[in-house]
């Protein structure tokens, strides 16, 4: 009986099938509850409150063509398919974000099937938790937005794009393409993603030289990409018409795009240093690895090479994007779709090396990874939104002092808070809590009981013509107060006692 080292460049499906098979199921479902988990626990943020409103006022053709909305927050599918579990279910924020949730099975399940049958069991299984144990790509599974979507989508036309270089045919080509466009509804800055897997998927039947094909090809993405695009420009033209567009780095892409995303998943906030050092750090392992696999393994017509040049065209495209037509480069959340990819890109070059140091290297990525997860995991907070973490704990404090006392109290917030509060206090039926709004202009300082202080320098984009500012730090800073809460971490306090320094 032959038996296969893990390091390998054989698949071991064939002698153990099952054994492979149920790590990759264990290693999934553990993921998959962690964001269950989180689902049901961390508390809203704006985008998603805005999301809910939408979908609870709208009618599915007025979501659909994002009718008389002036702001960028419509996800178009998401909000629809949040108005669909509504109905099927209840008006609550886990059902919100149940369709996001159930995304991360359709994008385990296609990275599962890329892995399983394109790579080595060891750089396969590397593949599969260094894709998944990324803590801030999780936090968007367990959120009523369409970034998650948007990748599970992403992930289902990678796969199909990879059968159809194996095995070209209409069907694989056409689910691919149509796939890439329900990322780009889902998220509009997957236009970059649909564009660049279009152009690559119809340039390998020119290195085959395959003019029937390439015919084929042409027509189906002509096709498809005139019906998304009739769907998506329109939209995003309106936007651009009131200056919704603003998210996004106005630097370089590797300022932008890269470090915001690096930050963010490595749960680093505050020390851009490290930061910096760890994004340059993997940045070289990357283009150490691709160039090594392109030098040992000169097979041009590859399925490597298909995700070298997909992650190429894509990259060139944001860049073109931004000098070409002022597109702002994505950014953080935005930029999620980049990190499975390029994993992608890593794992398939890292395959095509020496068996042991494929097998050491991914060990030690899998081993930061998991460090890089442990450190950062929660169940209480997303890291883009983290000041709004306790806004359901402190509202139910508030709520209860005003229960003990017998009054009702008033309460303000800081502006970007208000959304969230709003939306607590309405649901949660908070019936001690009076919130004044930022028009409750002629209000006493002895009027306000309870102050929702973020601290942290905020600092609104610029095209925010409306701004985020916080009218009532100005109006009570002259006052003395005293701490009822506060946490330091996401420098969030609640005042009290509001007093004059006599």
């Amino acid at each position: 009986m032959t038996t296969s080292s893990p390091f390998s460049g054989k698949s071991a499906v064939a002698n153990s099938p099952w054994r492979v098979q149920i790590t990759y199921v264990v290693i999934g479902a553990l993921f998959l509850g962690y964001i269950v988990i989180r689902a049901l626990h961390v508390g809203a943020v704006y985008d998603e409150v805005m999301t809910i409103e939408t979908a609870e006022k709208w009618q599915f053709w007025d979501i659909l063509i994002n009718r008389g909305s002036r702001h960028a927050n419509n996800h178009v599918l998401n909000t629809l398919l949040v108005k669909s579990f509504f109905y099927i279910g209840n008006v609550s924020l886990f059902w919100a974000r149940l369709p996001n949730v159930i995304s991360f099975a359709f994008y385990a399940y296609f990275l599962y099937k890329i892995a399983l049958r394109n790579l080595s069991t060891a750089v396969g299984i590397g593949l599969f938790v260094l894709a998944l144990a990324n803590p801030f790509l999780l936090e968007f599974f367990g959120l009523a937005r369409g970034y998650g979507l948007s990748i599970a989508f992403m992930m289902g036309s990678l796969y199909f794009a990879s059968e159809d270089f194996k095995s070209p045919s209409v069907r694989k080509f056409l689910a691919s393409i149509f796939l890439a466009g329900l990322s780009a509804v889902s998220v509009f800055s997957m236009l970059y993603f649909f564009l660049a897997l279009t152009f690559i998927l119809n340039l390998v039947p020119v290195f085959r030289k395959d003019a029937a094909s390439l015919k084929k090809g042409l027509g189906i993405s002509c096709s498809v990409g005139a019906i998304f695009l009739c769907f998506i420009l329109p939209v995003v033209f309106r936007l651009h018409k009131y200056g919704q567009l603003y998210y996004g780095g106005v630097h370089d892409f590797y300022n932008d795009t890269l470090f915001s995303l690096a930050k963010y998943s490595l749960g680093s906030l505050g020390n851009e240093s490290n930061v910096y050092l760890a994004l340059n750090f993997l940045l070289l392992s990357l283009g150490v690895t691709v160039s090594a696999a392109l030098f040992f393994k000169r097979e041009w017509i590859s399925l490597r090479n298909v995700f070298v040049g997909l992650t190429t065209f894509l990259v060139v495209t944001i860049v073109a994007a931004y000098y070409l037509a002022g597109a702002r480069y994505p950014i953080d959340r935005v930029a999620l779709f980049l990190y499975p990819l390029l994993v992608i890109l890593f794992c398939f070059c890292l395959n095509d090396l020496g068996g042991y140091l494929r097998g050491g290297v991914i060990s030690l990525l899998v081993l930061a990874c998991g460090i890089n997860f442990t450190l950062n995991a929660n169940f209480y907070k997303v890291g883009v939104w983290d000041y709004e973490a306790h806004t359901r704990q402190i509202l139910e404090k508030v709520n209860e002092e005003g229960r003990r006392t017998g009054r009702t109290v008033n309460l303000v917030c800081s502006t970007v808070l208000g959304k969230v509060v709003e939306y607590y206090v309405n649901s949660c039926n908070y019936s001690y809590v009076h919130v004044l709004g930022e028009g409750a202009g002629a209000v006493s300082y002895a009027d306000i009981d309870f102050y929702i202080l973020f601290s942290r320098e905020f600092e609104p984009l610029e095209e925010m013509k409306d701004g985020l500012s916080d009218p009532w730090r100005e109006f009570l800073n002259p006052y003395k107060k005293d701490v009822f809460l506060e946490y330091p971490k996401e420098d969030i306090y609640v005042l009290t006692n509001f007093r004059t320094s006599d």
